[in-house]
């Protein structure tokens, strides 16, 4: 699998150790575009998993990570939350996610559109 120098195996693959190692090309692209638009460094916590590393987390059973559409950030501070927020709109993300230090954006076509909401 071919991975863009802004994204490493590490980042993409599932943390668990497993081995998964997918990706949905479209929202890879996004991810790829927010990353150059948002002029700082983004840092990937989770973005692949496979079913019982999901579990693990407490994804739900549907999750978008299960099909390597979704990635959480890290964004502990409040002008990061917003950049990422807004740029992710302009590249096309469908649902937004703000954790107490993450954001979670994911391009699942399988879900709404437009899709906001706060753990």
């Amino acid at each position: 699998m071919y991975f863009h120098p802004l994204f490493t195996e590490k980042e993409v693959n599932c943390n668990c150790g497993c081995g998964k190692a997918f990706y949905n090309p479209q929202h890879y692209d996004r991810m790829l575009r927010l990353r150059n638009l948002i002029g700082i460094p983004l840092v990937v916590t989770s973005w692949c998993r496979c079913v019982a590393h999901n579990k693990a987390e407490g994804g739900s059973d549907t999750s978008s990570h299960l099909d390597g559409c979704a990635t959480d950030i890290k964004a502990i501070n409040p002008i990061t939350r917003v950049k990422i927020a807004f740029y992710a709109g302009l590249v096309g993300m469908r649902g937004l996610g703000l954790g107490p230090d993450f954001i979670h954006l994911d391009s699942d076509f399988h879900k709404p559109p437009n899709r906001f909401w706060v753990y």
